[in-house]
Order: C-alpha cells, then sequence, then structure tokens
C-alpha cells in the first residue's frame, strides 16, 4: 500500500528543520526526503517536479540521488499548497499535494509494468543528475547506426575531430567504460568497434576531477566521458569484405569483453580500401585533471625526424576516396581491477603500413627579385612498421593514488619517392627514419595528516639512425663546385634522454589551496651527421663543414607555486613557476656554450564564474619567458629534402609570450541546448629569425639569423547545438575568425605575412521517420594571406554532404551519401561525390550484409590550395576509380 509518513523526529533532523526554516523567512521552502521500492531500497535517478495545485506549468525539478535522497528547493510563489510527481522508467508515476513550508518526506514506489511507450514518453533524452549529463543512447539512435561513435558524433554539446571527442570545444580528459578506462588516450578502438546497441548511455562529467586525493583540493574545469552498457558482456563488432578495381579486402575481427572488474580488447584489422586503421592506435589529446598529478597517459616523445620526401598534399575528406594502402594490424589490451583497488593494464599493438601517393603540385614563390615557379610530379611509397607494448599499473583510492606506465617502442619508416621537377628532371629520393624508445612515468601521492605529498617522475629515451638518399645530387654549387654529380646522401644518428622529477605539498585553509612544487629536469641530446657524394661512381665522405658531433644539455631546477581559492560563485587558479636553467653545447670538442645560466619566470592566472547553474564564464592570462634551440647549433650543413639544406652558428633562443581568453559556456540539459564563446589573443616575440634564401631554381638555405620577429593572433570561436525532440533532430552551428601576423626574412628582406581565416558550419541530423533519415552538413572557409603588399592570395571553399538513408523494406536500407566541393580555384571545377550503400539486415545472425558503391562518377582528380609564409602551392591529388565492395558487418 502506497503511503506518505513524517521521517522519524531525531537531534539531527531537528537542527537540519531549523536551517531550512531559516532559509524558508527567506522566500523559498527546501523539501528534502527519500525515495524507496517495494523492498525498502532507494531509487536512483528519480524525477521529482512540483507544480501548483491544478496547474499545468512545471515550476521545478530535481533528480533523486543514488541512495534515492532528494532535495528540492521551492520558491515561493504564493501558493499556500503543491503538487509533487515523482516519475521513473520502472515504477508507477506518484502525484502528492503538500503544503507549501519545509518539510522531510518518505515516498514509496511501485513497480512499473506499462508499455514500450509510456516508458518512451517518460523518458528524456537527456537529463542532469550532479556534475554528470545522461545522453539516451536510444534518442540519439538511426537504424543506419551501428558503432557508438556514430552516437556521440550527433549528440548535441558533443563534437568530434576524426577520433578525438571535445565537450563544449574542449577535449575530454578520459574515456571511460562502466568507469574503467581501458585505452587511456587511445580510445578511438573502443569508439569505432563497439556497438551502439550494447550501449544504454553515454555520459559527461562535468568538472571531473578524476583522482580522488585531489577531489577536495584541486577543482577541474574538464569533462570526462564514461559509456555506460546495458550489463556486464562480451559483445565487439567484425567485417569481411571484397572489392574490386583493383582487387580489394576488408577484414576487422574486434571482440571485447567489459565486467566489473576486468576489461579485454583484441583487434586484427587488414584492409586495403582505403581505410587507415592505424588512427585507430593514435594518442589523442587529453585533458589533465591536476597541475600537480599528471593522470594523462604519457605519449613517447618519438625521435626528431631531420629530413622528408616532396609530397603532395591530401585532400581532407573521406579517405576511402583518395587513400591507397594496404595495412595489417594487431592490437591486444586487457585490464584487470583487484578487491584492493589496485588496477593493471597490459597492451600490445603492431601493424604494418603501405601507402600510395600520386599527383603533382604548382609552387608560386614570391622572393623580393622575382616570383620563382616549380611544378612537381610525385609519385611516393611509404612503409611502415610499428610495435608498441605498455604495462600500467595504477591505484585511485581517496587517501592514496599511484600510477606507474611503461612504454617500448620501435618504428621503422621506409619512404621511396620518384619526382619530374618541370617535367624534364627525373629525381629520385629514399628516406629511412629508425627510431626506438622507453619511457617510464610515475606518479605517487599519499595524504600525511592533513598533508598531500606528492611525486612525480618520467624518464624518456630514444635513439634514431635516419638516411636521405637523392639522385641526381643537388645544390652543386654546395657540394660540387657547380658541377653535376650523382647522387647525395644525408645521414644522421640521433640519441635523446629526458629526466624530469618533482615533489609537491598540497595543504588546504578552507577556501585556499596551496601547493609548492620543486623539481629537476634534464635532457641531454647527441646529433652526429655526414654527407656523402657520389661523384662518377666514387662515394666520398664529405668532412669540415658537412659533419656534425653536436652533444647538447640542459638541466633546469624549478620551483612553482599553485594557489586556487574558491568563494562563492568564483574559483581562482594562480601559477608562479620559477626556471633556473644551466645549457651546455658541444660541437666536437670545441665548447660553444659552457654551463650558461638563464633563469625564467610565467606566471598564469585563470577565474571561472558561475552566472548560473546553466552558465560560466571564464578568462586566463599567461606569461612565458623561454630559452632553447640546442638542436639549432648545427654548424655543418644538413639536408631536410633536395629542395632544402640548413645551418646555424647557433645561439640561446629566448622567446616571450603572453595569452589571454575568454570564455562563455552555456548549457540547458532539460531543454537540450548547449552553447560555447571564446576569444583568445597570443602575442610573441623572439630574439631570432630563420633566414631562407631561395635561388631562381626554387632551391633554399635556411640559416639563423640575430634579428627579432614579432607574431600575434586574435582567434574567436563559437558553437552552439541542441535537439529538438518532437522531430528527433540535432542541430549544430559554429563559426571561427583567426587574424594573424608575422614576420619573416626572406632573401635579406625582411617581410610581414598578414593572414586572415573566417570559417562556418551547420549540420542537421534528423531520425523522425521510419521511411527516412538524413544528415545534411555544411561549411565555408576563406583564408586572406597578403605575402607582400601586391601579393594577395584568397582560398575560398564552400563544401556541402547530404546523406539520405532509406527504409523500403524491413531489414533493407539504401544510403545516398553526396559531397558537394565548391572552390574559387580557376583550374579546379566545382566538384560532387557519390556514394551508394546498401545493406541487408540479418537479425538473427547479429548480421549486415552490404554493398559499396564508391566514387560513383568516378572523379579521378582533387585539387586544393594552400599558402606558406612566400609562396602558394596549388595541390592535385590522384584519387582512387570508381569501385565497389560486398562485405558481411557482424557483431560478437
Amino acid at each position: 500500500m502506497n503511503y506518505i509518513k513524517p521521517i522519524k523526529m531525531r537531534f539531527w533532523f531537528i537542527i537540519v528543520l531549523l536551517f531550512f526554516l531559516v532559509i524558508n523567512t527567506k522566500g523559498q521552502s527546501v523539501v528534502t526526503g527519500k525515495i524507496e521500492d517495494n523492498f525498502s531500497k532507494g531509487v536512483a535517478s528519480v524525477s521529482v517536479t512540483y507544480r501548483s495545485i491544478g496547474g499545468s506549468v512545471v515550476l521545478g525539478y530535481v533528480m533523486s540521488k543514488e541512495d534515492g535522497s532528494f532535495l528540492l528547493n521551492v520558491k515561493n510563489f504564493a501558493y499556500d499548497s503543491l503538487e509533487l510527481s515523482f516519475s521513473h522508467l520502472s515504477y508507477i508515476k506518484k502525484n502528492i499535494k503538500i503544503p507549501n513550508k519545509s518539510a522531510v518526506y518518505s515516498i514509496k514506489l511501485e513497480d512499473n509494468t506499462k508499455t514500450l511507450d509510456e516508458i518512451k514518453i517518460s523518458s528524456p533524452p537527456i537529463f542532469k543528475s550532479g556534475d554528470t549529463i545522461n545522453y539516451n543512447v536510444l534518442e540519439f539512435t538511426s537504424k543506419q547506426d551501428r558503432v557508438i561513435a556514430d552516437i556521440i558524433k550527433k549528440l548535441p554539446g558533443v563534437e568530434m575531430q576524426g577520433n578525438l571527442i571535445l565537450y563544449q570545444g574542449k577535449p575530454i580528459q578520459k574515456y571511460m567504460v562502466d568507469n574503467l578506462d581501458l585505452m587511456g588516450s587511445r580510445y578511438g578502438m573502443i569508439n569505432n568497434n563497439l556497438p551502439a546497441d550494447a550501449v544504454k548511455s553515454v555520459q559527461i562529467v562535468e568538472n571531473d576531477q578524476p583522482i580522488k586525493v585531489l577531489k577536495s583540493l584541486m577543482p577541474s574545469d574538464r569533462a570526462s566521458l564514461n559509456i555506460q552498457l546495458k550489463k556486464f558482456l562480451t559483445t565487439g563488432s567484425g567485417k569481411v569484405g571484397v572489392g574490386y578495381q583493383p582487387a580489394m579486402w576488408e577484414v576487422n575481427l574486434t571482440p571485447m569483453t567489459f565486467d566489473k572488474n576486468f576489461q579485454m580488447l583484441n583487434s586484427f584489422q587488414s584492409n586495403n580500401s582505403g581505410n587507415d586503421a592505424s588512427i585507430q592506435l593514435g594518442t589523442l589529446s587529453l585533458g589533465n585533471g591536476s597541475g600537480i598529478l599528471d593522470l594523462s597517459d604519457p605519449p613517447r616523445d618519438p625521435s626528431p625526424s631531420y629530413f622528408g620526401l616532396a609530397d603532395v598534399s591530401s585532400p581532407d575528406f573521406d579517405q576511402r576516396k583518395w587513400l591507397d594502402n594496404r595495412i595489417f594490424l594487431y592490437s591486444s589490451n586487457v585490464l584487470k581491477k583487484f578487491g584492493n583497488g589496485l588496477e593493471v593494464k597490459g597492451n600490445l599493438s603492431y601493424y604494418n603500413n603501405l601507402n600510395k601517393r600520386d599527383g603533382y603540385s604548382v609552387t608560386s614563390i614570391f622572393t623580393p627579385e622575382a616570383g620563382v615557379n616549380y611544378i612537381e610530379t610525385i609519385s611516393n611509397k611509404y612503409k611502415t612498421n610499428d610495435l608498441a607494448a605498455g604495462v600500467n599499473i595504477y591505484k585511485n583510492e581517496n587517501n592514496i593514488f599511484l600510477n606507474n606506465t611503461l612504454k617500448v617502442n620501435r618504428k621503422w619508416d621506409d619512404a621511396l619517392g620518384q619526382l619530374m621537377l618541370n617535367r624534364d628532371q627525373a629525381i629520385a629520393q629514399n628516406n629511412n627514419f629508425d627510431d626506438f624508445g622507453i619511457l617510464n612515468k610515475f606518479s605517487f601521492a599519499r595524504f600525511f595528516g592533513k598533508q598531500l605529498i606528492s611525486i612525480n617522475s618520467l624518464i624518456d629515451y630514444a635513439t634514431s639512425p635516419q638516411k636521405l638518399y637523392i639522385s641526381p645530387g643537388r645544390f652543386e654549387g654546395i657540394f660540387n663546385s657547380g658541377m653535376p654529380f650523382n647522387a647525395l646522401t644525408q645521414q644522421i644518428q640521433s640519441s635523446n634522454f629526458k629526466s624530469q622529477n618533482s615533489i609537491s605539498l598540497t595543504h588546504s585553509f578552507k577556501n585556499l589551496i596551496i601547493s609548492p612544487e620543486i623539481g629537476i629536469n634534464y635532457q641531454g641530446n647527441k646529433l652526429r651527421t655526414q654527407i656523402l657524394t657520389d661523384i662518377k661512381g666514387h662515394i666520398n665522405q664529405l668532412e669540415d663543414g658537412y659533419v656534425n658531433d653536436l652533444n647538447t644539455t640542459q638541466t633546469t631546477f624549478y620551483l612553482n607555486l599553485t594557489t586556487n581559492y574558491d568563494i562563492a560563485k568564483w574559483k581562482f587558479k594562480i601559477s608562479t613557476p620559477y626556471n633556473f636553467n644551466i645549457f651546455s653545447v658541444q660541437q666536437f670538442n670545441d665548447i660553444i656554450i659552457d654551463n650558461q645560466i638563464r633563469d625564467t619566470f610565467g606566471p598564469s592566472l585563470s577565474v571561472r564564474y558561475m552566472l548560473s547553474s546553466k552558465t560560466e564564464l571564464s578568462a586566463s592570462g599567461t606569461y612565458s619567458n623561454q630559452f632553447g634551440g640546442l638542436s639549432n647549433f648545427n654548424s655543418a650543413y644538413i639536408l631536410s629534402s633536395y629542395r632544402d639544406i640548413q645551418k646555424s652558428n647557433g645561439k640561446l633562443q629566448e622567446s616571450k609570450n603572453l595569452g589571454s581568453g575568454l570564455s562563455l559556456s552555456y548549457r540547458n540539459p532539460v531543454k537540450s541546448m548547449f552553447a560555447s564563446l571564446s576569444y583568445n589573443y597570443s602575442k610573441g616575440k623572439k630574439d631570432y629569425i630563420f633566414r631562407t634564401d631561395i635561388d631562381s631554381n626554387g632551391l633554399s638555405t635556411v640559416e639563423l639569423d640575430n634579428r627579432d620577429n614579432e607574431q600575434r593572433s586574435h582567434t574567436f570561436n563559437a558553437r552552439a547545438s541542441t535537439y529538438f525532440s518532437a522531430i528527433k533532430t540535432v542541430l549544430k552551428i559554429n563559426a571561427n575568425v583567426q587574424l594573424s601576423q608575422n614576420d619573416y626574412l626572406l632573401n635579406n628582406l625582411f617581410i610581414k605575412q598578414n593572414g586572415q581565416f573566417y570559417g562556418a558550419g551547420l549540420e542537421l541530423n534528423n531520425n523522425s521517420s521510419q521511411l527516412l533519415t538524413f544528415r545534411y552538413a555544411t561549411n565555408f572557409n576563406k583564408s586572406i594571406s597578403t605575402l607582400k603588399k601586391q601579393y594577395e592570395n584568397k582560398i575560398v571553399t564552400n563544401n556541402h554532404f547530404l546523406d539520405v538513408n532509406f527504409y523500403p523494406f524491413e531489414r533493407h536500407s539504401i544510403s545516398l551519401l553526396n559531397s558537394y566541393y565548391i572552390t574559387n580555384i580557376k583550374s579546379q571545377k566545382n566538384q560532387m561525390f557519390i556514394d551508394l550503400d546498401y545493406r541487408w539486415t540479418i537479425p538473427k545472425w547479429k548480421t549486415d550484409i552490404e554493398f559499396n558503391l564508391i566514387n560513383l562518377l568516378n572523379n579521378n582528380s582533387y585539387i586544393q590550395q594552400y599558402n606558406t609564409e612566400y609562396s602558394i602551392v596549388e595541390s592535385y591529388f590522384q584519387l582512387r576509380p570508381r569501385r565497389f565492395m560486398i562485405s558481411t558487418k557482424f557483431k560478437f
């Protein structure tokens, strides 16, 4: 039997009631209580609303917490009595009438056995509980959606840039499945293979401080994403397909297990259909929950690559239309959580990837004397082998934090290029890059009394042999007294060691939290280079002026004080790092810099103000003063491409940077509305500039020049998204403006380059009909680059995308994927691409049979234009021809 009764009076309750009575005298009453089922168990996520007696307008609402408790602030609208409603998917809706005064109630709900239609009506597409925004996956799912990435990219307030997920314009800081983080910053593998129908909801946790020892000490303004599954299960997705022109294949087998304390993902993928599966293993940008403990999955710093092949710029649209590839990939990942809270993760991955790129580019260089123009017809092959392994030990409790990550990586790149310069000069290029590295990162924190002690340590070592071969030889005036010669080879051996260590203490004084930190960093680099010439079959190893034997070190002692201050709706954070740097440089046996000392100071300030529960205003300002550039002490030549060579006498390079930002964000989950607006300004000044000298053949020589130069930029961004539940439509709009100014030194002429960029975009996703769904998106971009007063280049693009899905019969669908590219480039006609997909779904087997026709109109090339500091490049990329593929997709 349903009933309502006051909870027994106790001493603590009297205190709480008196407090609420005081609040009530200020114009509002407070209604609290607990909601339970027939077994006296608390019911979470119950929607509690109130309205006037007999009224139809909801005056306010709240969601019950995990234990079933709720607290409802009722503003006094001169109503003597109120009507409360309690709604939940699994329970019968309950309405009660109460006097408009502070009180505590116990609510009993009965199980609901109503039909699916009634459940849909009472289930909001988006609701907020505390700092967690819950998206009902079913509400945003269409018949074409198969993996959770298909859903996430449609959610209002959420964007996807490739595999990177952003919330309100900022990258998420964690991607979890049932609150466990299996993949760290490589979450693209889960996102692109987890079946959408296994997911109950996508949760965005705002202001998430994932490190528990810091929850009461260090506030966060970053968001995390959690995938809430319908149940613990073994699932995954797979695909097997074949196609023609040329003969094509695509295989993807990705099973995954998600249990309460155990998760595992294994994936084998192979294709030559234009799908670069290795992108799913890429490290994505993540937020970092604090300034004194680093939670992020640390990417290993790869060895610097000193050269590369001349290449043609690839299109920025669907890879299937242009990527000529062949890839084999395997990845295995496992997570085990033990009863004491300790988590152990391991991962192993390997891929072999072969890419081919064909096209040509027309380059116009604006030198002070005269313009230089050249055409490059390019045919390149890139072969990559990449092996990576890692182990992570992690513990995150209220009184202790431990995070240790060990990573090992080996990468082999072999690039082969055939280039025709100005249609009559054949040039062969070969680039070999081998990189081995090992990294260990350790973070530990524990409370000693009320003091939190934190320790961080990182060790990173990398070594890399590299080689660039060019035939015939170039830069004849430098290497062979102006006479032609057979070939030129640049050899490099580099090694880098980095160690970063710090300890900090954090203490709270009511609203003030201070965290002093001291640390020592060390970085040592070695660089060995030599150049070989082949003159009439005789190999010459060049000596003086062509060989580098460079050893550099930088030791930094630093002290940083981080201060957080919260009061009412204000949050302040101030950081004041001071660095004491010691630099040393040695070229052969000559000491170039002998323990030179430079100190720097780089304060930063951020302020957040909650205008309301839905709106936040934030501002930030930073200043930095840095010294570096130790890698630019190569006094001998280094060849970086067949047309570029550089050397530097070197100096300690000083740069000063000033930045500021202002942002306003709004989110109203009840009305499914999200918006943000931001402005950023940056100004930089350097006491050096790279001087570029370009000859009449387009060959460039780069050297360091002791001359000040400045860079400035203004950036405006605006975005908004909403969901119209009545017509099941998501609308997203965005706009951005960037104004910049940079200095450069070309053939001894100092020039200022001014750049302007304007962009806007719109996207509509509609799932309202059972017969037809569609997605329409458009973006407009305009860039203006002023190279000199008499050289101004404008590039305008306006792209349109329309994906229409028809469902003529049950379990059958036809999709037309249309894209239309408009540009102001005179040599490029506006282009339309059409893809056709047919799908037959067999629910009993959890399988789709698909037929895909790609590039139906058989477009064979794509042209795009871009600017550099002193040139305009028009790039012609050869596309893949029309082709078809038949495949089967299935779920585990």
